[in-house]
C-alpha cells in the first residue's frame, strides 16, 4: 500500500510521465529507484518499520563518505517511501505523529546533504529529487498491479525466453549457468514502464582459462538481450544498458 503523497504523485506521473519536470533528469537512476522500492518492500515484509529503519541507517552510512548519484537515489527512494508510508499509517491511526526519523523534513535533509557533498547545484538537486519521487511512484504502482507482479511459476516462461536470448549472445552456451534471475518493472528512456529480466550468466569465453559471472538484461516486449561480455570495446553498449535497467 502506498501513502497519500505517492498516490497523488503516481496519478500525475502515469499521465504526464514524459513531460514532468525531473523525470528525464533522474532517468539514469531508474534501476536504483526500482531497487529502492524492492528493498523497502523486502525490509518491511521481514521486520516491519524497524527493519526499514535499520536498512535506511545502513544505506546512508555506506553512502555518505563517498556518495554517487545511483547510491543516493537508492537510499532516498527507501527513505521517501518509508516517510510516505509512516505518514499514511499515522493518519490512519487518528492523527498520531509519523516516525520521527522518517519525517519528510529529515528525509529531505539527508538527501540534500548527500547531493551537496557531490557538489550538485541547488536547482539540479530539486530536479533530481522530484524525478526520483515520480519514478518511485510509477514503480510502486506497477508492482501493486497483480498482473505486473506475477509469481515465480507464472514468470518461468519469461525467464526461459530470457535465457534463450542470452545464450544466443555468448560463447560456449552449453556450459552457462544462470543466477540471480529476476523480473523487474522499470522506467525506460521515454518515461514508459517496461518489464525486463535481469540476472547473471556464468560462462567461459574462448580466450579465458576459467568461467566468470557476467550480468545481462532482457527486454520482455522487444525480446532483446544485452550481456556484459567484458570486451571493453567502445561499441559494446551492453554494460551501459545493463547499468541503467538493472540495479
Amino acid at each position: 500500500m502506498i501513502g497519500p503523497r505517492l498516490a497523488k504523485t503516481c496519478t500525475l506521473s502515469l499521465v504526464l510521465a514524459t513531460y514532468c519536470t525531473g523525470i528525464g533528469f533522474a532517468q539514469e537512476n531508474n534501476a536504483s529507484v526500482t531497487r529502492g522500492v524492492g528493498e523497502f518492500n523486502a525490509a518491511f515484509k521481514a521486520q516491519g518499520m524497524p527493519g526499514v529503519i535499520a536498512r535506511l541507517a545502513e544505506c546512508w552510512k555506506d553512502v555518505m563518505p563517498n556518495p554517487s548519484q545511483d547510491r543516493v537515489a537508492l537510499c532516498f527512494t527507501i527513505d521517501y517511501i518509508a516517510s510516505d508510508f509512516s505518514e499514511f499509517n499515522a493518519k490512519r491511526r487518528g492523527g498520531s505523529e509519523p516516525d520521527d526519523l522518517v519525517k519528510i523534513e529529515r528525509v529531505l535533509a539527508r538527501v540534500n546533504t548527500a547531493l551537496k557533498r557531490m557538489k550538485v547545484e541547488q536547482s539540479d538537486r530539486g530536479k533530481l529529487i522530484a524525478g526520483w519521487i515520480k519514478l518511485s511512484a510509477m514503480v510502486v504502482a506497477a508492482n501493486e498491479n497483480p498482473d505486473a507482479r506475477g509469481t515465480r511459476d507464472a514468470d518461468q516462461p519469461t525467464f526461459d525466453k530470457a535465457r534463450q536470448a542470452v545464450l544466443a549472445k555468448i560463447q560456449n552456451p552449453s556450459a552457462a549457468k544462470f543466477t540471480n534471475v529476476q523480473k523487474l518493472n522499470v522506467i525506460d528512456y521515454k518515461g514508459v514502464m517496461t518489464t525486463v529480466v535481469c540476472g547473471t550468466v556464468d560462462y567461459k569465453r574462448r580466450q579465458d582459462t576459467k568461467s566468470a559471472p557476467r550480468r545481462f538484461v532482457y527486454f520482455v516486449k522487444d525480446r532483446e538481450a544485452y550481456v556484459d561480455t567484458g570486451s571493453g570495446a567502445p561499441v559494446d553498449i551492453g554494460p551501459e544498458i545493463i547499468k541503467n535497467f538493472c540495479s
